[in-house]
């Protein structure tokens, strides 16, 4: 015992405490004393007593009511649970005691009592309380640690669980509880996991089970948790088994994690980086905003069930629908989604076999959407917020009158996001996605994923119009110079033909002269010769010699004088059939065939009909000349674009590759009587026409000849192809 522990007797008696003081002092106790009620109760908050003793008898106030008093005053608030013990003479009243006890009484005891079993209630009633305050000091510190455990449980960032060993729920939390939204935390509590709903088909049955059954851990990642409203979350679950120090599992605690922004994010920025990739691998603008499209409603992706891309025209009045991807109806998109499932394809793997396919011709959505073409200042709601480059939803809204344009109509749209295509400031259209067919509604994430999809996608279309513009300039560019060519090459030909027809035509008028004389001389020599055959048959051979050299001279002399076209319109078809009906008779007795195939759709355009059937006759009798033992010639026509188009081709002899480069050369001839001319005053004739004229050859497969002439009348000639070579010139610089 301690010197430190006080105890107050209130008694009227001398005696005992002069007897108390001695005994109880003896045992290492304080004894303060007080002879009245009055007394007791001041000393009580004086002395702060570690024990009181009261005897019930005393003048004033009894001890029933110091006690009393004690127990209710707010004054002895700090010293009422002082422990007391009663000290009566009154002996044999039982409801006294009872009385007392029950209102917190320690001790009861009876005059006269012995000092040592004072002394020992005493000493138990310290005991007792020293085991009192232990106790309440453990039940302060067990409450402290109940209600830290359960703010930890309440307001823990994971989901926690506990079950026993039998698989009930013993705890949950809320964030176990926002799993399953149908059910509040007492509805699941007590729940056995393995046999009863939420629980039984789930990933928390699994756990609890492997946990019972093997005494392990049990984890899993990327635990995919669908909602009742078709939204979900990333989840990862961690359960370990609850071990008492028994030989078997007493219980699992269960620690699950929502990991679905990260993961989202994660799995958001890898999806927004392989859609840029994807637009930057084409510069075709069809196959970008299809690429585009087919992203927006990909299941991997962003997950809406139709997207649609309306861009301005270039003057900016016009929206024009461009481009859609989406089901026609609902068992469309049932069929649709059915086979993607099959094939389970990765977000990636998907884009590459389908994002860069065009819609096919009879596709219903793409089709509907091109036929949609509204002013850019349409006062429809939509528009006015896409003017402002500002996203727009209609969530709320029951009617569509004012918000969507009248055109706008047959696209159902009710729930929808329409994000505007905005580059560098420019507002170039719109994209409008919904879920129309779909069970999942559109969230947040829905509107933020597009709109980062829409900042891409206008810049790619941008470089994509970029790119196509460069293409065409790159086109112009160089058919312009193809053109260049060409009339630079037929200027060349043009001048070597002018210098060569020059040259012929002062060649033949020199050598005309002395042809005459001879001729006239051989007719001469053979009319004087009459008694010599072998003077007269000379004679002959120089009089024919003659002859076919003034046949020779009178080609150059034609070739020189080759007049311009003189063009009307004529039919190319009836003027083939007139040159077949005249060639048949002397090309059959040769036992060659011409066939003709003359399209109807050529029309009748304007031409020199003569300078023309000049160019046929002369192909055709190349193409006989190369059949000596028959064939077939075949004549046909077509349209060729802006272009009539004339094939003459044979099964004859062909023309060698080293001959080809030299065919339309001014005298160039591979047979044994030819001027070289035919051929060169075809191609003359043709280009003065604004033509062309190509050949195609193989030895012993034949020969063919293709005519391209202009349906409409160009300009001719040498100063024409001048003009035309300075202007394109002009254009190439």
């Amino acid at each position: 015992m301690t010197d430190s522990r006080k105890i107050l007797l209130i008694d009227d008696e001398q005696i005992m405490h002069d007897l108390a003081l001695a005994y109880l002092e003896k045992a290492g106790y304080q004894l303060i004393s007080a002879y009245n009620g009055k007394s007791g109760l001041q000393q009580l908050l004086l002395e702060r007593p570690d024990v009181v003793l009261l005897d019930f008898m005393m003048p004033g106030m009894n001890g029933e009511q110091v006690y009393e008093q004690v127990r209710r005053d707010p004054l002895y608030r700090d010293v009422r649970d002082t422990p007391v013990i009663l000290l009566t003479a009154k002996g044999g009243d039982h409801d006294l005691k009872e009385r007392l006890i029950k209102k917190g009484l320690v001790a009861y005891l009876q005059k006269p009592f012995g000092l040592r079993e004072l002394s020992n209630i005493i000493d138990n009633i310290f005991i007792v309380n020293d085991i009192r305050k232990a106790n309440r000091k453990l039940w302060r510190e067990v409450r402290v640690t109940r209600d830290f455990l359960i703010q930890i449980l309440q307001k823990a960032p994971v989901g926690i669980l506990a079950t026993n060993s039998a698989g009930e729920l013993i705890q949950a939390n809320p964030l176990i509880q926002s799993l399953f939204p149908a059910h509040t935390i007492d509805d699941l509590i007590r729940k056995n996991v393995f046999e009863t709903a939420p629980f039984k088909a789930s990933f928390i049955a699994d756990g609890v089970r492997y946990v019972l059954e093997q005494a392990r851990e049990w984890r899993r990642e990327q635990i995919k948790w669908l909602f009742p409203k078709g939204d979900y979350a990333i989840l990862t679950a961690h359960f370990v088994p609850i071990l008492w120090g028994g030989s078997g599992v007493d219980g699992v605690i269960g620690l699950i994690e929502d990991v679905s922004f990260r993961e989202r994010h994660n799995y958001e920025m890898q999806i927004l980086a392989q859609i840029a990739l994807a637009m930057q691998e084409t510069t075709s603008l069809d196959q970008l905003l299809h690429v585009i499209l087919t992203s927006i409603t990909a299941g991997q992706a962003l997950e809406f069930t139709r997207a649609m891309i309306f861009l301005l025209d270039q003057s900016g009045q016009t929206l024009q629908g461009t481009m859609a991807v989406g089901p026609k109806d609902r068992a469309d998109a049932h069929q649709i989604w059915t086979s993607l499932e099959k094939e389970n394809l990765t977000f990636e793997e998907f884009l590459h076999k389908y994002g860069y396919n065009l819609p096919v011709a009879d596709d219903y959505l793409n089709n509907l959407v091109r036929s949609i073409s509204v002013p850019a200042n349409d006062p429809a709601q939509l528009l006015r917020t896409i003017a402002e480059k500002k996203p727009f939803r209609p969530a709320g809204i029951e009617k569509m009158e004012n918000v969507l344009p009248k055109a706008f109509e047959a696209l159902k749209l009710h729930d929808f996001i329409a994000v505007p295509l905005v580059s560098g400031n420019r507002l170039l259209g719109m994209i409008i996605s919904d879920n129309k067919f779909g069970r999942a509604p559109i969230i947040e994430r829905h509107m933020r994923l597009l709109l980062l999809v829409a900042g891409q996608a206008a810049s790619a279309i941008e470089r994509a119009r970029a790119y196509e513009e460069l293409e065409r300039e790159k086109a112009k560019l160089e058919q312009a110079l193809q053109e260049l060519n060409v009339v630079n090459e037929r200027l060349i030909q043009s001048e070597r033909l002018a210098a060569i027809g020059e040259m012929a035509a002062h060649v033949a008028h020199e050598i005309r002269n002395p042809l005459v004389t001879i001729g006239g001389f051989a007719r001469q020599m053979k009319k004087k010769a009459t008694s010599s055959p072998a003077l007269q048959e000379s004679a002959d051979i120089i009089a024919e010699e003659v002859i076919r050299l003034e046949n020779i001279l009178e080609n150059v002399l034609n070739f020189t004088r080759l007049p311009r076209p003189n063009p009307q319109e004529n039919d190319l078809n009836a003027l083939i059939l007139q040159i077949g009906e005249q060639v048949q008779y002397e090309m059959s007795q040769q036992g060659i065939e011409i066939i003709s195939n003359l399209h109807k759709d050529v029309p009748k355009f304007e031409f020199d009909q003569e300078q023309i059937k000049q160019v046929l006759f002369n192909l055709l009798r190349n193409s006989q000349q190369s059949m000596p033992e028959g064939g077939t010639i075949a004549i046909e026509t077509y349209l060729d674009g802006k272009d009539a188009l004339v094939t003459v081709s044979d099964n004859g002899s062909g023309i060698p590759s080293d001959a080809l480069e030299m065919i339309f050369n001014p005298f160039y001839t591979t047979k044994e009587h030819g001027t070289g001319l035919g051929l060169a005053i075809s191609q003359r004739i043709i280009h003065e026409h604004g033509g062309d004229i190509k050949v195609f050859s193989e030895v012993n497969k034949g020969t063919v000849f293709k005519i391209h002439l202009p349906l409409e009348t160009p300009g001719s000639g040498v100063v024409e192809q001048k003009r035309q070579q300075e202007s394109l010139a002009a254009a190439l610089l």
